[in-house]
């Protein structure tokens, strides 16, 4: 009985991540940093974590990191602590850190 409902609550919990991933339409929260790869948001990351602000400043002048304005909206496609999305009628998709968005 325990091992069915271990599998029952593992089906739940991917069910639930599985939705969660989908395309969800967001608000992009005022001032969170986002790039347009990956690599680039592990960059601002570490230059986060060391207090760098030239650094980060040097990445905004060369186009490779940006921040949002209040009220954008756009479409998550998954991550967990790192979110891939893109802005509705756009092909261009951008990277940022999941708590940047409110996908009530």
């Amino acid at each position: 009985m325990k091992r069915l409902w271990a599998i029952l609550c593992a089906m739940v919990m991917i069910l639930c991540l599985s939705i969660q991933a989908n395309a969800l339409e967001c608000t992009a929260k005022s001032g969170w940093p986002f790039t347009l790869t990956e690599a680039d948001l592990d960059v601002f990351t570490s230059i986060a974590n060391a207090k760098d602000n030239a650094a980060a400043d040097q990445m905004a002048r060369q186009g490779r990191l940006f921040f949002f304005k209040k009220g954008v909206v756009v479409h998550r496609d998954g991550g967990f602590t790192v979110c891939k999305f893109r802005v509705p009628g756009t092909t261009v998709y951008g990277y940022t850190y999941c708590e940047a968005l409110d996908c009530r």
